[in-house]
């Protein structure tokens, strides 16, 4: 790429997230450099209205919104379950022969023909009340999100959106195999992360026939969010 070029990064938050966990990523990256977040239906701006729990009836109603952004060179940014959607994404636009990103940077997320994530749960989310789901998940996340969910007024909506996304991670999805992606990947695993593992991080390595590049950082799964200044010159660096 052109560094004098603008980059559109088409960012993809993670289970129970929204946009806004890419708004400190703007603080850090060279001025050509453009966050562009995608908002899953039911998640930010629209929270409170309906999730997607099916992989398969998220990527069609994701797709427009994504279109929209494929303009000048891009690179698609996912974390965790945002990795997983982005790519599927990816598929759909290289099956229609659309335009496709330059690279993929993907944060602690399992590879799609592992898709197997250490996830709370005594059972599949989809059986489960929003209240079982957010008691099993709790322990499970960082503090700045417990506070959030112990505010009696967004639990049952943020809770609601929780309960779909990990329906999707471990139910709602069902791998397909097709051939590798022309796209390099960078992937970034954390060292003491318990909600992948090493070795399923690094399974991103089969999608694709570019590039590979794994990188170790120390951290768990929720790093992401205090580690934006390292990962904002990883990304930039990949680009490159």
């Amino acid at each position: 790429m052109n560094q004098q070029e603008t980059i559109n990064i088409i960012a993809f938050h993670n289970s129970g997230g929204s946009p806004m966990m890419f708004g400190p990523w703007n603080r850090f990256l060279p001025d050509h450099f453009k966050i562009l977040p995608i908002e899953l239906p039911g998640h930010g701006s629209s929270l409170g209205e309906p999730c997607y729990s099916q992989m398969a009836e998220l990527i069609p109603a994701l797709l427009p919104q994504v279109k929209a952004k494929l303009k000048d060179p891009c690179v698609f940014l996912g974390h965790s379950l945002g990795s997983l959607v982005m790519f599927e994404v990816a598929h759909a636009l290289r099956k229609e022969g659309g335009v496709l990103p330059q690279s993929f940077f993907i944060v602690a997320s399992s590879a799609p023909q592992a898709n197997n994530y250490h996830l709370p749960f005594s059972d599949d989310p989809s059986r489960l009340t929003v209240d079982e789901v957010l008691d099993q998940l709790m322990p499970r996340l960082d503090e700045q999100t417990q506070r959030l969910l112990n505010e009696s007024h967004l639990r049952t909506i943020v809770g609601a959106s929780y309960k779909a996304d990990f329906t999707l991670a471990r139910s709602g999805y069902q791998y397909q195999g097709r051939p590798p992606l022309d796209i390099p990947i960078t992937v970034v695993a954390y060292e003491d992360d318990t909600w992948v593992s090493l070795a399923n991080v690094a399974a991103w390595q089969e999608q694709t026939r570019a590039a590979f590049k794994l990188i170790k950082r120390p951290g768990e799964h929720f790093q992401i969010y205090r580690d934006v200044s390292a990962l904002v010159d990883l990304l930039v660096t990949s680009c490159s």
